[in-house]
């Protein structure tokens, strides 16, 4: 089974996911630099708190948008075993926010 990482955003209120990202296997290395990961967790296993720069540069680098309430939102890096994954981010985000296609 293989890792994949996302860029995970919870409600401070709520404390509720309410947006993800993935991880483009390329920007890993990146991304766990950013993150502050240490060189014992090579894989980056763990769940990794993230500042608002950090989140912002990183959602940056991979090419995604911020949501709108960015301030309201605490970002972790967080891994994930690929077949756990069955929502693309927009899908999660526009789940968890009641947004529609048009």
């Amino acid at each position: 089974m293989t890792v994949v990482h996302q860029i995970i955003g919870y409600d401070r209120r709520t404390e509720c996911e309410v947006v993800n990202y993935d991880v483009p296997r390329a920007y890993l290395d990146f991304v766990k630099k950013i993150a502050g990961v240490e060189s014992d967790d090579p894989d980056a296993v763990g769940s990794y708190p993230l500042t608002q720069n950090q989140a912002m540069t990183i959602i940056h680098v991979i090419g995604k948008h911020l949501v709108n309430d960015f301030d309201g939102i605490i970002y972790f890096l967080e891994p994930y075993e690929d077949e756990d994954i069955s929502l693309s981010s927009e899908e999660t985000w526009r789940n968890n926010s009641g947004a529609h296609n048009s």
